[in-house]
């Protein structure tokens, strides 16, 4: 198994992040010591988890600023099935661009960013960003 580092900067407050890579460790207190709550997005609700997973977004609330080195094994790609509805969904190892089968299947893939979500076609490592499938 190969593994990499991946340093994670995050503000105090609310901050959309992914797992961009595959940890050893899946607590959130393992990986973001300084996180003081993480939740994820289920059947139209947050809902507050200590377990993180790669591919999954979540809103992790943090005390100040601050940064994690990550360690774990990279992943170039992963594959999920969406039913309509509201999502977060999570990053790769590297930057990607999103794949949609069949095109049309989701209405957009947003980040929020100086406190409004805005349209995107490509992943950076680490964030998270909310999904519109139709």
């Amino acid at each position: 198994m190969k593994y990499s580092n991946f340093e994670l900067h995050y503000q105090e407050g609310w901050e959309l992040i992914s797992l961009p890579l595959r940890p050893a460790g899946k607590k959130l207190i393992d990986i973001f010591p300084e996180a003081e709550s993480a939740y994820k997005y289920l059947n139209g609700s947050y809902v507050q988890t200590d377990i993180l997973k790669p591919g999954i977004g979540y809103c992790i609330r943090f005390s100040k600023n601050g940064s994690v080195k990550i360690v774990g094994e990279p992943f170039a790609e992963y594959q999920i099935n969406l039913k309509p509805g509201c999502y977060l969904i999570g990053s790769t190892s590297e930057e990607s661009v999103i794949e949609v089968t069949p095109e049309d299947a989701i209405e957009g893939i947003y980040q929020y960013k100086d406190g409004e979500y805005e349209k995107i076609n490509m992943l950076s490592p680490g964030k998270a960003y909310g999904c519109n499938p139709i």
